[in-house]
């Protein structure tokens, strides 16, 4: 399993909470953290992205 999404997937939730954060403390965090959930799982299922799937390239490394 790869983690390097997951980095980046928790990276963008820290920001979005921060943001909310910033604009108004505890209910900002709270929106924050439930729109950014609500809108990965929509990308997710609409571009069909598995992020525990394997690169092309590595796939291709364990043919050859």
């Amino acid at each position: 399993m790869k983690l390097k999404p997951f980095h980046y997937y928790s990276i963008g939730f820290i920001i979005t909470v921060t943001v909310g954060f910033i604009y108004e403390q505890y209910m900002g965090f709270v929106l924050g953290g439930a729109l950014y959930a609500i809108l990965m799982g929509f990308i997710i299922r609409i571009f069909k992205i598995n992020p525990v799937e394997k690169s092309i390239y590595d796939r291709r490394k364990k043919e050859l």
